[in-house]
């Protein structure tokens, strides 16, 4: 895939989520398939969401969608992580909770 294909990618979560972060959202990643068509975004929550917070993934991915050509396909998967335990991503990292105290408990 093309460097500009995953800058395109990378935007478009990041404007899609702007307005849909919450306290309990840990990460955000996405990965972009060979052929282009297929899109996939992981959202990692804590163990304190909420059920309307899950549904904000959904709108998010329609926002994407609405950005990528025809005919591709967006999917999201929401996953619950205790902020205690390790987190794995897609391969690019769009949005990271501050989680390790730095800035004396600013995060």
């Amino acid at each position: 895939m093309s460097n500009k294909s995953h800058i395109s990618a990378r935007l478009s979560l990041q404007r899609a989520f702007l307005t849909h972060v919450t306290r309990s959202l840990r990460s955000v990643s996405l990965s972009v398939s060979a052929d282009q068509f297929d899109l996939s975004i992981q959202f990692i929550y804590d163990d304190t969401r909420t059920d309307d917070e899950l549904e904000l993934p959904s709108i998010v991915a329609a926002e994407v969608a609405g950005d990528w050509p025809d005919p591709a396909r967006v999917t999201e998967t929401i996953l619950t992580v205790p902020a205690a335990e390790s987190m794995t991503h897609l391969d690019w990292l769009v949005y990271h909770r501050c989680e390790d105290g730095w800035g004396n408990g600013r995060c």
